[in-house]
């Protein structure tokens, strides 16, 4: 796994203090959201499932990811 910045109880600190700004953190991940730790450990346990084996997900969360960085007709 690798989040972008993860809305810990320090992170969030920093944010109450006004030291972090919300919308900066949230724009600097693929998938554009404020990561919580329970976000991470969700995936993890998906990734570790039966089901992922299954399942397309990984790539549609790079494909996301470089879609984001790449928008179409660029």
């Amino acid at each position: 796994m690798a989040p972008t910045y993860v809305i810990t109880p320090a992170m969030q600190a920093k944010i109450d203090a006004g030291e972090r700004d919300p919308e900066v953190l949230r724009n600097s991940g693929a998938l554009d959201l404020l990561v919580e730790p329970e976000h991470i450990g969700e995936a993890v346990a998906f990734l570790c499932s039966e089901r992922q084996a299954r399942s397309q997900v990984s790539c549609f969360l790079l494909t996301r990811a470089l879609m984001r960085l790449f928008p179409y007709g660029t």
